[in-house]
């Protein structure tokens, strides 16, 4: 979890459940890990998924547009993944 202003509760519940202990529907309490930043969060996501666990991120579409080099990378190494993003405006100064 990257901690920034929150656009859906998602990830905030994701780590409320794991702090109480809440299993998932593999039956396995999740590991929620704070990182500093969208590049941090998905090469986090890349490393778990590369050591053959199963791993998720929640993000908003500005990130989204700063994790697209790892994206990348899982796709071309056909890695399954879950990118949950939060439909926001993207801001036009952010393509530049």
């Amino acid at each position: 979890i990257f901690p920034i202003t929150l656009t859906t509760p998602l990830g905030e519940t994701a780590d409320q459940w794991a702090v109480a202990g809440k299993t998932n529907s593999f039956g396995v309490v999740p590991k929620v890990q704070q990182m500093q930043s969208e590049a941090g969060a998905v090469a986090g996501v890349h490393g778990t998924l590369v050591t053959g666990a199963l791993s998720t991120t929640f993000t908003a579409s500005q990130g989204l547009l700063l994790m697209i080099p790892n994206m990348y990378k899982i796709a071309g190494e056909l890695l399954p993944c879950v990118f949950h993003v939060a439909a926001r405006a993207l801001a036009g100064q952010a393509l530049a």
